[in-house]
């Protein structure tokens, strides 16, 4: 199952419409902890659209899991077949958490990978922004990975880094 707990985000497409960015997961019961079901990221362009939406029309986007993620910057060229994208969150067990911010075409979301076990504490949790009209890494840094409190040219693309066990957002 992918549970939709946080609010979408809705913003105006530029080519007409409302793009709306929603993610999948939650951790709000006991039993959540153990729930390893792929849980993804969608952002679907609403354009007088009539029917339903499949994977098919959506233009697929990969995340690669580590301390510092990529993702894949596939474009998304939106039409009456593509109607926009989404990419499944890259470790099993990962989901949404807290409510994503959408500014100035980024769109910021915050992860979690819950221990499995009752006798370890936390998990693993991440901060990732993503361009909002294509799910894909940035073109620019996101991030200060190399931590010299400056976020530039040298500090490499990115789309997220694993930031400890935080609930919320």
């Amino acid at each position: 199952s992918k549970p939709i707990i946080s609010p979408p985000a809705v913003t105006f497409h530029p080519g007409g419409g409302q793009l709306v960015i929603f993610g999948t997961g939650k951790y709000l019961e006991t039993g959540d902890t153990t729930n390893t079901n792929t849980q993804a990221m969608y952002g679907v362009r609403d354009h007088s659209l009539t029917g339903s939406v499949t994977l098919a029309d959506l233009v697929a986007q990969v995340v690669t899991d580590g301390t510092v993620r990529t993702v894949t910057q596939n474009p998304v060229p939106y039409s009456d077949t593509i109607k926009g994208w989404y990419f499944n969150f890259p470790v099993s067990g990962e989901r949404l958490t807290g409510v994503p911010a959408l500014e100035d075409g980024l769109y910021t979301f915050t992860t979690i990978v819950p221990s499995a076990s009752p006798c370890d504490f936390g998990g693993r949790g991440f901060a990732n922004t993503i361009d909002y009209l294509t799910g894909g890494m940035l073109s620019k840094p996101a991030f200060d990975i190399n931590r010299n409190g400056v976020i530039a040219l040298n500090d490499g693309l990115s789309a997220g880094v694993e930031i400890g066990f935080a609930i919320g957002g």
